[in-house]
């Protein structure tokens, strides 16, 4: 499908005819929402087959907060680098 046929889908009305019917708006043969929704895949993400993987590796934590690799982060989340949370100063209003 060409950029063209997908830039006609964005601009019809195929989206906006779902949503009235899944509201209740507007009647729909099954046909036809089958077919709407077929259109939508082709412009959209399927957001269901997305997947986001985070790791975190902790072993050098405490070696990096000795050395200062991260201190200044932490002291400017108010935690000294001994592991002592700081008092942060009072609010001004």
């Amino acid at each position: 499908m060409g950029e063209d046929h997908r830039d006609k889908i964005r601009t019809s009305n195929v989206l906006a005819c779902l949503i009235e019917h899944a509201e209740g708006r507007r009647e729909m043969v099954p046909s036809a929402v089958t077919a709407g929704i077929a259109l939508l895949r082709k412009i959209m993400p399927d957001m269901s087959e997305s997947a986001v993987t985070v790791s975190h590796d902790f072993t050098n934590l405490h070696e990096a907060i000795a050395n200062g690799s991260i201190a200044a982060q932490l002291a400017a989340l108010g935690i000294s680098v001994a592991g002592e949370p700081e008092q942060p100063e009072a609010v001004r209003h």
